[in-house]
């Protein structure tokens, strides 16, 4: 008998979700994102989740949502069964069009933090 403990480890970390410069009361919205990957044994399902799915930013309200593709493909809700090898996902961000904000200057810059939480 032989007895394989599962594993999971980040092969990139997620790294930041810039929106740039965001004009208050414009058209469109803004879109950003960034990739991570994992690595997980073979045959492990696994789930991914953030700790919120939204924030605001000087009073821009912004959303998050994890996906397998930069332009918003698939999201991978369920358990994910790992295949031994790297996995390749992204955090999109959506900054919605037609915001004030709260910026008193020129501008403004401001930062939150999430957390990506891998369970298997």
């Amino acid at each position: 008998t032989v007895t394989v403990n599962a594993t999971c480890t980040m092969s990139t970390l997620p790294g930041t979700v810039n929106f740039g410069t965001y004009t208050a009361f414009q058209g469109a919205a803004k879109t950003a994102n960034t990739t991570f990957s994992t690595r997980c044994t073979n045959l492990t399902p696994y789930t991914m989740s953030l700790d919120a799915a939204s924030g605001v930013i000087s009073g821009l309200n912004y959303s998050l949502l994890l996906n397998t593709s930069a332009s918003g493909g698939s999201h991978p809700l369920g358990p994910v069964n790992a295949t031994g090898v790297t996995q390749n996902y992204f955090i999109n961000g959506t900054m919605p069009a037609n915001q004030a904000g709260t910026c008193t200057g020129a501008s403004c810059a401001g930062t939150n933090t999430h957390s990506l939480t891998i369970t298997y």
